[in-house]
């Protein structure tokens, strides 16, 4: 999740998207980017957690999408503040 983010930061810097030199615009890009990386982290929890016999691979998958994002995104959001 943080690598593909990562990544998707850097073609769009590279691509002229986002300018490094606006430091708010590149942030809020990172931010943006994990938050929807986490429906992957989502997908490929669930992928794993049903090879090794999971029961509840709906649970996993939001909590996986939803809860660790959330939680960066709060902090962020609360020191933003």
């Amino acid at each position: 999740q943080i690598l593909a983010m990562t990544i998707c930061t850097m073609v769009c810097a590279l691509f002229g998207l986002t300018s490094p030199s606006n430091r708010g615009g590149m942030l809020t890009t990172l931010l943006m980017l994990y938050v929807f990386m986490g429906s992957f982290a989502g997908y490929a929890s669930a992928r794993v957690y049903k090879l090794f016999n999971g029961k509840e691979w709906k649970r996993n998958t939001f909590l996986t999408a939803i809860f660790f994002p959330g939680v960066i995104g709060t902090i962020f959001l609360g020191i933003n503040a």
